[in-house]
């Protein structure tokens, strides 16, 4: 039978996904069924690939699956050493220790508390590739670490800084001035074709944006308890930033 761990989060891949925080909670929910199940077994703290690739389906290339085991096995260490932190896991008595086989404590028999796998499951759905690449690596970091207020703050000031960028080493300005300065009349982000309308409406929209997306960030350690709002706030940024990049290939109004 399918392990409970797999059961929850649904594929390999879904593990991987999580924090370690995320897949602590979710081993001790493991743990906890195979304790009410005495053909399961014990779980082991080096080896949590064994127990999800049997019954999880494997890939075609053997180089790919070997991959995926020690990063699972990896992460399946970090969430463990969290586990024993919190006194929520120890290792098995005996000899079964020794091999690396843990066991809930009498604490982590009674705790309560859930990963919450749709949010695991909805944030995986923005794929770094999907973002400007300067709002890869790092940025797309914090996002997948589920450090959602951080992200979208750093995506923001980045579009920030890339205008100011664009706008030439003299530009001191911020917010709306700075806007104004690269998409207003013989800005360095506006076209020739583009009339004050198009001028406005684009100092509008990249201040409004930083205004509404960045500066709550920089005041407070924001939240969101909706994953969609943060992954529409960054494909926001990503948008905004590829605008910059194709208007600086533009010849500026005359």
């Amino acid at each position: 039978m399918p392990r409970q761990l797999l059961a929850i989060a649904g594929s390999a891949e879904n593990v991987l996904s999580m924090t370690s925080d995320e897949l602590a909670w979710a081993l001790v929910e493991d743990m906890q069924a195979r304790a009410q199940n005495p053909i399961a077994g014990m779980i082991s703290r080096d080896n949590l690939a064994g127990g999800i690739m049997p019954v999880a389906g494997v890939y075609s290339d053997g180089r790919k699956n070997q991959e995926l085991a020690e990063r699972l096995d990896r992460a399946g260490r970090a969430a463990f050493a969290l586990l024993e932190k919190w006194d929520l896991a120890e290792p098995a008595s005996g000899m079964n220790g020794r091999n690396g086989y843990m066991v809930l404590t009498e604490r982590g028999k009674s705790a309560t508390e859930r990963t919450d796998f749709e949010r695991v499951r909805v944030r995986c759905l923005l794929k770094e590739e999907m973002l400007h690449p300067l709002l890869r690596g790092r940025i797309y970091g914090y996002f997948a670490a589920d450090d959602l207020g951080t992200a979208v703050f750093e995506a923001f000031k980045t579009v920030e800084i890339e205008v100011r960028t664009a706008s030439g080493p003299s530009a001191g300005e911020f917010g709306r001035a700075l806007m104004k300065k690269a998409f207003g009349s013989g800005g360095p982000l506006t076209k020739p074709t583009e009339n004050k309308g198009d001028w406005d409406a684009l100092t509008g929209l990249f201040a409004g944006a930083l205004h509404r997306f960045r500066n709550p960030g920089a005041h407070t350690n924001r939240t969101f308890a909706d994953v969609l709002e943060a992954m529409e706030e960054l494909m926001l940024a990503s948008r905004l930033l590829r605008m910059v990049d194709k208007r600086r290939s533009q010849p500026p109004t005359p």
